[in-house]
């Protein structure tokens, strides 16, 4: 019975020691504001992530024009092709960038620039101004 309640003391001391340790230095470290520790800190000057956040408004803004232009009845089937190259080209830069390769980045940045002014002017040709892909390309520096 005596070995029974010595070993609960001591594992309550050991709780009684272990706990505010833990607390404290979890305190401490967290009031440190480096952020190079946490990986799920999103850094806005990071290029690949710039891109990665530049290449999904563009996609989008590619789905919304072909959802209307396909509710109007008209041929879909360029800029569907167009859309996927466009997909394909940013994955490769997303690579390039990762592989710190910026001379091939910069080749999939041009492409990706033609895709898109071939885009709007498939848009212009059929007389659709009203998509905010026109303020993208003009706004837009690859």
């Amino acid at each position: 019975m005596g070995k029974i309640k010595t070993l609960i003391l001591v594992l309550a001391l050991i709780l009684l020691i272990t706990i505010p340790i833990l607390i404290l230095g979890d305190t401490l470290n967290s009031n440190t504001g480096d952020d190079s520790t946490d990986q799920n800190a999103i850094l806005p000057k990071d290029p690949i992530v710039s891109n990665e956040i530049k290449d999904f408004n563009m996609a989008k803004e590619m789905q919304d024009a072909i959802d209307a232009l396909e509710l109007k009845g008209v041929d879909i089937s360029e800029l569907k092709n167009l859309k996927t190259e466009y997909a394909a080209y940013s994955s490769e830069e997303r690579l390039a960038m990762l592989e710190d390769d910026f001379e091939t980045a910069m080749k999939y940045q041009q492409e990706k620039e033609k895709i898109v002014l071939s885009f709007s002017g498939i848009l212009n040709e059929e007389g659709f101004y009203n998509f905010n892909i026109y303020e993208f390309t003009k706004n837009h520096n690859y």
